[in-house]
Formats: structure tokens, C-alpha cells, sequence
């Protein structure tokens, strides 16, 4: 149960590194709109400050899992 559990933190957290990747990567090569900054960086705090989102994210990312296989 804990691999578990440990496995969706780290595939949550793999996710959320590759689209902080690809957004500055597109921030620095294009006119990114005030309004989609402004919802990156309400995401940003909000994903490193609420450990309930987190884990809501995890749950929903295991049922996509099991609902797929």
C-alpha cells in the first residue's frame, strides 16, 4: 500500500515538473497572455501550499489508472 502510494506522489509530481518545463519553455519563446500567467502561478501555489489538492489529484490519477487498465 505504501509503494502505492508513493508511486502516485512521484507520477503527480513527475506531471507537474514536465508542465512547469513546457510552460517556461513556451514563456520564454512566446507572448504568453497576462491571463495565463495569472492561472500558472494561482496553480503554482496552490499545488505547493494545499496537500489536499494533492491528494485529490492522486486519487483521480488512480482511478484514471484502474479505469484503463
Amino acid at each position: 500500500l505504501h509503494d502505492k502510494k508513493e508511486t502516485l506522489e512521484t507520477l503527480v509530481d513527475d506531471k507537474y515538473y514536465i508542465l512547469e518545463d513546457h510552460y517556461a519553455g513556451i514563456e520564454k519563446e512566446e507572448d504568453v497572455s497576462d491571463h495565463t500567467k495569472d492561472i500558472m502561478e494561482k496553480f503554482r501555489n496552490k499545488f505547493s501550499e494545499d496537500k489536499e489538492l494533492q491528494k485529490d489529484i492522486q486519487k483521480q490519477s488512480e482511478m484514471i489508472i484502474l479505469n484503463n487498465s
